[in-house]
C-alpha cells in the first residue's frame, strides 16, 4: 500500500493505493480531508512531509509559516491522531528559522525528520520512536557527516 497527502492552501488531503503486485491495484475512492480527522492546521502551511513507517503509520509533518513543526499520524487501521503534535514541544526549538525540511522513516519502526535552518549550512534531525517519544534533542548531521559541499536547495527523506 502507498499513501499520497496533497496541499491546496491549508487543506491536506490524502489518499491510498493499495498493492495487489500488478499495474492495475485500485485506489481509495476519493481524497480523504485530513483536516476533517485531525483539526485545522496551528498557523499557515508553508511545507509539507510525510512517510509511512515499518509498522504501517502514515506520519505526516508541516511546518507552518511561522517556522514551527507539527506532526499528526494515520494508523495502520485508517484511523487518525486527532490533532496537529508540537514538535518543538518534544525535540527544543531549533537555533534559527528552518529553511527547508523532510522525512522519512527509520526501518525501526520509528519517524525521523530532518531540517535545513536558514543558514543553509547546518543540518539537524529527530527521531519519533515507535512509542511516540520523541529524541530529546535536535541531533545535529553535521556533528556526524561534515558540512555540505555547497547551498542545497531541497532535502529529502527516504
Amino acid at each position: 500500500m502507498s499513501q499520497w497527502v496533497a496541499r491546496i492552501g491549508d487543506t491536506l488531503y490524502h489518499t491510498v493505493r493499495m498493492d495487489n503486485r500488478g499495474d492495475n491495484a485500485p485506489w481509495q475512492h476519493g481524497w480523504g480531508d485530513v483536516m476533517a480527522q485531525v483539526g485545522k492546521a496551528p498557523a499557515p502551511i508553508a511545507q509539507i512531509g510525510c512517510g509511512a513507517d515499518t509498522a504501517g503509520n502514515l506520519h505526516i509533518v508541516i511546518c507552518t509559516s511561522i517556522g514551527k513543526l507539527f506532526h499528526t499520524l494515520r494508523k495502520p487501521d485508517g484511523s487518525w491522531q486527532n490533532f496537529w503534535g508540537d514538535v518543538f514541544a518534544q525535540s527544543g526549538t531549533p537555533p534559527e528559522a528552518i529553511g527547508y525540511m523532510a522525512c522519512g522513516p527509520g526501518t525501526d519502526k520509528t519517524f525521523q525528520i530532518m531540517i535545513l535552518l536558514a543558514d543553509g549550512k547546518t543540518v539537524l534531525h529527530t527521531v519519533r520512536n515507535a512509542d511516540g517519544s520523541w529524541q530529546k534533542a535536535w541531533g545535529s548531521v553535521n556533528g556526524h557527516v561534515g558540512n555540505l559541499p555547497g547551498s542545497p536547495v531541497e532535502l529529502v527523506g527516504a
